[in-house]
């Protein structure tokens, strides 16, 4: 996140993940403790989450957890591919990028 690596090994759950089904528009994953899921909508250079439905599980040693469904949960954000990297540009100019396991 924001240019620092997240590694699965400060996780509960092992390093958050997303699942981006664009057959059913469909979102689901997890924070490293929390699963998520919701639906999007593609547009051009965007993506529009819908609200997102997530678990709130307490990870007491999973200090390292961040919410990132939070982060996007009914917003609207730029995305785009690069080097094989799914970079989300977020309203308070964070960046979350994710790689294709």
């Amino acid at each position: 996140m924001n240019g620092n690596p997240v590694l699965g090994n400060k996780f509960a759950k092992g390093a958050p993940t997303i699942q981006l089904d664009l057959g059913k528009q469909a979102i689901t994953g997890h924070d490293g403790c929390n699963q998520l899921s919701g639906t999007f909508e593609v547009m051009g250079d965007k993506i529009r989450f819908a609200d997102m439905i997530q678990t709130e599980m307490a990870c007491p040693s999973n200090p390292s957890a961040f919410n990132f469904g939070s982060l996007i949960s009914g917003e609207t954000i730029s995305y785009f591919f690069k080097d094989g990297l799914l970079h989300f540009y977020l309203k308070d100019d964070s960046i979350l990028i994710f790689a294709k396991t």
